[in-house]
């Protein structure tokens, strides 16, 4: 079975990392939420985070995206 019990321990362990990023939402009161998602359903699955936490990790994901358009031949 698969519930919210595993979703609780993908949300507090340090697998959270190698889930797929989905983004991050502002929170009414101005927090932010990382959502990512669960490898066995699919489901958004999200946790506090802070603009810090975010810079880095989209900083980190746009160098890996650069990296790959440059090596990408140009006839197609």
């Amino acid at each position: 079975m698969h519930g919210h019990e595993q979703h609780a321990e993908l949300v507090a362990g340090e697998q959270w990392f190698y889930l797929q990023y989905q983004g991050v939402l502002r929170e009414q009161d101005g927090s932010l939420v990382e959502l990512r998602a669960c490898p066995k359903c699919g489901s958004s699955l999200a946790r506090k985070t802070t603009k810090a936490e975010q810079e880095r990790s989209l900083r980190a994901m746009a160098a890996v995206l650069s990296s790959s358009l440059a090596n990408l031949p140009e006839d197609g």
